[in-house]
């Protein structure tokens, strides 16, 4: 016996699986670093340009004179696109665009900067590995690191040299740096800070570059969805399979099955809906025997009576023959009861009298038509093809048109011509029965295939019927291996479609 995995518990495992390989493709995106160098198309761009602005920004001012630092900040803007100008601690313009500096932001810049050289905190000269970036600029500087060089300024008390903030009003995206080194005169005292200033947050790629985490984040959504892709169809496949089958046995269809062997919730769902046709199958199956078998052993005394009241209508005066003519009327229609009854039981596969085979609608509608509508002042329109076969059998397709031709002649005959037409569609064909009667109220039309239903307002018994020739038309139908359909017309009336499965076998 197989072993049962509830569903909630294959939803959890697939997670934590698509949690570890998500983990181990940042892992290794990580690990990846280390390993193509900076050449790969994944870390060719620094994730922070600051620093090495910074740098670049110290070595050229160097070479020129205060006046011509703003020359030079602004086509440094002009590559970045971000408004990059040097400012002291204090928040007083030096070089570059003059941007206006937020409260907030000055605030920021004098407590994280500003050097404390009182005596129980002073300033101490900067060593290696005093801050993220030394080593960087020990690096790429020839030799020339402001913070090494003699006279240089140190950090204060381990502070870190830049930070990023935004503003509200205005509302901008900030980068701040310390320029140690740099000064706008020799011996000056005065340290001085970059400030990068843009309306996106990534500052155009200076503040943040977002490419590796760009597709770092769309590597992870197609590799999640690669492995979503399969637990999705685990549980849609026999779910729409599960719909399927109940939209059958929903339209009287009962031999439909739920083939699933799987164990969780969704195949005891399905081993539900199987029992459940079973069990629908015997009831209808034993529902139908009964009433056939109850019609069968009604119809001898119904004949006996209906000629025991033959024989006595001649023997009686005129009198008793109104009395006699009542009671005949009674017993006349007993026997219709009866007689549809019988039809009833005798249309469905379950009876074992169906043989499919290929039907020449042409002729078998013909024929309904001379025995159902003897009446010429009833209009008939016939547009059948005479080359047009279904796969059914003879006499249910004979007895589905019968009731068909019968209803729209007995209810709307002299409202309008009857139309019916035959039209092949795929691996079907769709047979038309149309009337220009009243047609019927759209809230009955759902009901109008059970048996002994019927409108009220218009199929009293007076008009005719018990309400079994829809539900004939409808188990004649299903036998057959198709489906049927009504509705009001648009223009007045009502029309009854009727599919059944084209022949397919060729001469």
């Amino acid at each position: 016996m197989a072993r049962r995995i509830s569903l909630f518990a294959k939803i959890l495992f697939w997670f934590f699986v698509n949690l570890l390989i998500g983990g181990g493709i940042v892992w290794y995106a990580f690990d990846l670093d280390f390993r193509v160098g900076p050449d790969s198309v994944l870390y060719s761009r620094s994730p922070n340009r600051i620093p090495i602005l910074g740098l670049s920004l110290m070595k050229d001012l160097s070479d020129f004179q205060v006046d011509r630092w703003s020359e030079e900040l602004e086509r440094y803007s002009g590559i970045y696109g971000v408004d990059v100008s040097i400012f002291d601690v204090g928040g007083e313009w030096v070089a570059g665009p003059r941007v206006s500096l937020p409260v907030a932001l000055r605030a920021r810049m004098v407590e994280q900067f500003g050097l404390r050289t009182d005596e129980n905190h002073p300033r101490t000269e900067a060593q290696p590995g005093d801050h993220p970036g030394h080593d960087l600029f020990c690096r790429i500087s020839n030799g020339h690191c402001p913070f090494c060089s003699s006279g240089g300024y140190g950090l204060p008390d381990q502070r870190h040299p830049s930070f990023k903030m935004k503003t509200s009003q205005p509302n901008f995206y900030w980068a701040v740096m310390r320029l140690p080194g740099l000064r706008v005169s020799p011996g000056s005292q005065r340290e001085l800070v970059l400030v990068g200033r843009s309306s996106s947050v990534t500052g155009n790629g200076l503040f943040i570059d977002p490419t590796p985490w760009a597709i770092l984040a769309v590597l992870g959504m197609i590799i999640s969805t690669l492995l979503w892709i399969p637990m999705v169809r685990h549980l849609t496949v026999p779910i729409r399979q599960m719909t399927e089958v109940t939209e059958k046995i929903a339209r009287g269809v009962f031999d439909s099955r739920v083939g699933s062997r799987r164990t969780d919730e969704l195949g005891r769902l399905g081993r539900a809906i199987n029992n459940m046709a079973d069990r629908l199958a015997l009831m209808i199956y034993g529902q139908k025997r009964f009433l056939g078998d109850a019609a069968h052993e009604l119809a001898s005394p119904l004949a006996r009576m209906q000629l025991a009241i033959g024989l006595l209508e001649e023997s009686v005066d005129e009198k008793g023959r109104q009395r006699v003519a009542q009671l005949k009327d009674d017993v006349e229609q007993m026997t219709e009861l009866v007689n549809g009854l019988l039809s009833f039981s005798r249309s469905d596969s379950v009876s074992g009298r169906v043989t499919i085979d290929c039907v020449n609608l042409f002729d078998v509608i013909a024929r309904v038509i001379d025995r159902e509508v003897p009446d010429e002042s009833i209009a008939i329109s016939f547009d059948v093809p005479e080359r047009i076969d279904v796969m059914a059998d003879r006499d249910l397709v004979s007895r589905i048109f019968a009731n068909l031709v019968r209803n729209a002649v007995r209810y709307a005959g002299h409202a309008g011509p009857i139309a019916i037409s035959a039209s092949e569609k795929g691996q079907f064909v769709y047979v038309t029965v149309a009337d220009c009667g009243p047609g019927v109220p759209e809230k009955d039309i759902p009901q109008l295939f059970e048996p002994f239903f019927r409108v009220e307002q218009s199929r009293v018994r007076e008009a005719g019927g018990v309400g079994l020739g829809l539900a004939i038309v409808k188990t004649a139908v299903i036998a057959c291996g198709g489906t049927v359909s009504a509705t009001n017309r648009k223009d007045g009336g009502f029309e009854v479609t009727v599919a059944l499965p084209a022949c397919t076998v060729q001469a």
